[in-house]
């Protein structure tokens, strides 16, 4: 019995529960580098902005990829941080970006993907 115990308290401990787009319950993997959030924009001009997240993991080390908007994840221009913003230059004037962020937990621990989140330069 102790043995059934111990293999459904790992279970459940490696698993979260959520909802999904219709309101049913679902499990998901547990996951323990967990995704930046509040993607933000500031400081915005013709040439540059500010690209700014918060991070649950206390996390050191970021990944963030930027490009035009509508560009796909992996095509863009990559970017390796050791702060939770950074400031982009070299922009077009006028012109809408998206950008994604992931936390580096530590080896090859990567959170998933955060965004995209957009922003247009003056």
């Amino acid at each position: 019995m102790k043995k059934y115990f111990y293999v459904t308290l790992v279970f459940f401990t490696m698993l979260n529960c959520a909802k999904d787009d219709d309101g049913n319950i679902v499990l998901i993997p547990f996951q323990n580098c967990l995704q930046p959030h509040n993607l933000d924009t500031s400081s915005i001009t013709t040439t540059s902005a500010v690209i700014e997240w918060s991070d649950r993991n206390d996390s050191n080390f970021f990944n963030l990829e930027f490009g035009l908007n509508g560009f796909q994840l992996g095509t863009g221009d990559r970017l390796n941080v050791n702060s939770d913003n950074v400031q982009l230059i070299d922009l077009e004037p006028n012109t809408a970006y998206d950008f994604y962020v992931r936390s580096n937990c530590g080896g090859n621990d990567y959170s998933d993907w955060s965004g995209p989140s957009s922003f247009v330069t003056d």
